[in-house]
């Protein structure tokens, strides 16, 4: 599949088959064992195992004539039947459990459904209302009962509505996937008896497939061009479902016999001018009409495909071009994710976007992983962890967003190696963070100077390490703060806190002040290079001063290197506040050689 993931810890499955499929293997199965059984009772030689049938296709053109091949090959024979009215919205399912598609029609002016239980003209066996006008019907056995419904997809909200049962009612589930405009179908991608919804990203020639009925992840893969219809089924036989595409201005239909992208392994001329719709379980003997004679063949194009799936590079952002900041590689798209109560997710080589909200959101979890993925634009958090026992946020991309990282209410947090681009008030904000084995450590930032809405880079909120294993917050690379005349680069003891460790960053231009302490105890400060030239909103580079009242001791400021110029061109490095005892204040360059060619992102 695509190169991207979701993973849980959970016990992988033998694989499966569709759940009308898997009893036919099941009856054959049972069979198979019994002749092999007189086989050796008589001396009958049992004959070769056979495979599933293969599916196959219906051409249904805008007036509802619906033209079943009997197979996908030359020499399909063919059944021709009515079955809607012009305008129609077609589709085949197993409307009666019997294992035979059949045709359905979808009234996109007034939702209506209408079904038919026999490939034959005449009128409808069940009608019903569902969803909404100008909604996109999508077929399948959504909860594997051997059954197939229809469900709807609305586009202009990106919204899925599955329902069960063949009636009149509202849905029994909805969620949002993709992005505004994709088109849906359906398939039972991973084998395990689920009809799940697909996306078509018409405008990049792309196809993901979801997992599970969810808002969430989905597998990416290219084929076929822009303007195809993409469509899935049992193409050889196997089981699985996978995808293929009927191109309108070619009048070819291509397919694949697996869910990677990759060049067509089957392909078969059909003719322009029609919707093409997967007829599963179809017994090919069963049509013996007129050979399939599609008029005006025409010499097979090759099909382009890419070598990996297919988002397109994101910008990197800012105004400034630093060495580090390369566009990420291209990744599949998803809308937001939200995990609550699991436990061992993965999240990982996808391009999370929502830019009406919230990314990616972990709350009530352990052990949660988010790494190596394209996170923007958002409309707030792109990563918000709340009430979370052990999470790590590493190798990201986040771009384009209201806030960064914000990690509330949890413990054992490591937001490590990340890429921040103009990614709103905080790079990464600990809030009430606590117990050992927590970091902010070896990232890169950057926002546009004096054009973001940064506050605090970098922000440590009433959070606490342990006397072992402080809050580590190391060789982060920061540039670029501005307006706000109360951000910093890094504060720590915001509103109080203790053992948080900052060593080996480097700041350029990061604020209002480079690395700031505002109370808390066992706080310590060292080795870092911090810079800013003079600019409206500069005020000093080093401070310690117990701002909130609580208990603030114990802090350690040393070997740090400063060149700090405040908005009013002055030189100014440190400044003593109070309030938190005598600080151990030593081997502090404060006109140290320090400018902004040290911003050299780390990897």
């Amino acid at each position: 599949m695509g190169a991207f993931s979701f993973s849980r810890s959970t016990t992988v499955q033998p694989h499966q088959i569709s759940h009308h499929r898997r009893l036919k293997g099941v009856v054959g199965t049972l069979l198979a064992l019994i002749l092999i059984a007189a086989s050796l009772s008589f001396g009958i030689e049992p004959a070769p195992a056979r495979g599933h049938t293969p599916d196959t296709i219906a051409l249904v053109t805008s007036q509802g004539r619906f033209t079943l091949l009997s197979e996908l090959s030359p020499e399909a024979r063919t059944r021709v039947f009515s079955f809607g009215n012009p305008g129609d919205i077609p589709l085949m399912g197993d409307w009666d459990c019997d294992g035979d598609a059949t045709p359905g029609v979808f009234r996109p002016s007034s939702a209506h459904l209408y079904l038919r239980n026999s490939n034959t003209s005449g009128i409808a066996d069940k009608g019903f209302m569902f969803g909404n006008p100008g909604d996109s019907p999508i077929a399948g056995d959504f909860n594997k009962n051997g059954c197939d419904t229809v469900s709807v997809y609305r586009a202009p909200a990106a919204m899925v509505y599955i329902k069960n049962h063949l009636t009149d009612g509202i849905a029994d589930k909805s969620f949002v996937f993709g992005n505004p405009g994709d088109e849906a179908f359906t398939g039972d991608f991973d084998g395990d008896g689920i009809d799940t919804v697909g996306l078509q990203r018409g405008a990049l020639g792309a196809a993901f497939l979801a997992r599970a009925n969810t808002s969430g992840l989905a597998d990416g893969l290219r084929f076929g061009n822009p303007g195809d219809q993409i469509i899935v089924g049992d193409w050889d036989g196997d089981g699985d479902q996978t995808v293929g595409a009927y191109r309108p201005s070619t009048g070819w239909f291509y397919y694949r016999n697996s869910n990677m992208t990759g060049a067509a392994e089957g392909s078969l001329y059909v003719g322009r001018g029609f919707t093409v719709v997967t007829a599963s379980g179809i017994d090919p003997k069963s049509i013996a009409g007129d050979p399939f004679t599609p008029v005006e063949p025409k010499p097979e194009p090759k099909p382009p495909v890419a070598d990996t799936p297919v988002d397109p590079p994101v910008s990197t952002g800012g105004s400034v071009a630093v060495a580090g900041f390369a566009p990420p590689p291209p990744r599949p798209v998803s809308g937001p994710i939200t995990v609550s109560g699991e436990s061992g997710v993965v999240i990982e080589n996808v391009h999370v976007s929502n830019p009406g909200g919230k990314c990616v959101v972990v709350t009530n979890a352990s052990n949660v992983t988010i790494r190596n993925s394209t996170i923007g634009p958002c409309g707030s958090e792109a990563v918000y962890l709340s009430d979370v026992d052990g999470a790590v946020v590493e190798g990201n991309y986040i771009t384009g967003t209201g806030n960064g990282v914000l990690v509330h209410r949890s413990d054992s947090v490591r937001v490590d190696g990340n890429a921040f681009v103009d990614a709103g008030r905080n790079f990464v904000q600990f809030d009430k963070v606590n117990g050992a084995g927590s970091s902010i450590s070896g990232n890169r930032g950057q926002n546009e100077l004096g054009g973001s809405n940064a506050e605090d880079l970098i922000s440590l909120y009433l959070s606490n390490g342990t006397a072992s294993s402080p809050i580590m917050v190391v060789g982060n690379h920061l540039r670029n703060g501005g307006p706000s005349n109360s951000g910093s680069g890094i504060m720590l003891g915001d509103g109080g806190g203790s053992y948080q460790f900052v060593e080996g960053n480097v700041l350029v231009d990061p604020g209002q002040v480079g690395i700031g302490v505002a109370s808390g105890t066992n706080m310590t400060v060292r080795g870092n290079r911090i810079y800013s030239s003079s600019v409206p909103w500069s005020n000093v580079g080093l401070y310690v001063w117990n701002q909130y009242g609580a208990a603030c001791g114990n802090v350690e400021v040393s070997g740090n290197q400063v060149n700090w110029t405040n908005g009013g061109g002055s030189s100014n490095g440190w400044w003593g506040g109070g309030g938190c005892g005598e600080v151990n204040f030593y081997g502090n360059d404060l006109n140290a050689p320090v400018g902004p060619n040290d911003f050299q992102p780390p990897g």
